[in-house]
């Protein structure tokens, strides 16, 4: 299962590089900084998916949005599909794609998850979730410059 998960990776960074920057109208926007993170010697590779034929534009978004999205976050990127969820958010509950989004270091040895995502298919939307209150909301503007 890690095996999938870093394929996947590795699949959307090769994908993203191949289809440049995407479309002008998908402009995701920045995450207020200081976001809860929690780190761990393993991904838990056992509440991942597997991702469905028709989600792998909403994970080549998902890997170009991040960069905007989490512009403090370093290390290597990687994604864990959690499945397809009913999420309210905006002004309606949608029908989205669920991520987890860990980084991974190489000094410290360690995966650090940064966020749940949901992603609305075929659309730019983006939301994160707030895992005190377990809502989903747009990314905040952030303050850094």
């Amino acid at each position: 299962m890690k095996t999938i998960v870093i394929s996947a990776a590795l699949a959307a960074a090769v994908l993203a590089a191949m289809t440049g920057c995407g479309s002008a109208e998908k402009q995701p926007q920045k995450a207020v900084g200081g976001q809860q993170t929690t780190a761990a010697a393993e991904l838990p590779t056992e509440d991942f998916s597997r991702l469905p034929e028709d989600g792998e534009e909403s994970l080549n978004y998902l890997s170009d949005a991040i960069d905007v999205t989490f512009p403090d976050v370093k290390g290597r990127k990687m994604y864990g599909f959690k499945g397809v969820e009913k999420v309210a958010a905006g002004n309606a509950e949608q029908e989205c794609y669920i991520f987890d989004f860990y980084t991974y270091l190489t000094k410290t040895d360690e995966y650090t998850k940064i966020a749940t995502v949901a992603q609305v298919p075929d659309t730019a939307e983006l939301y994160v979730l707030d895992e005190q209150t377990g809502k989903y909301s747009e990314p905040q503007p952030s303050n850094v410059g």
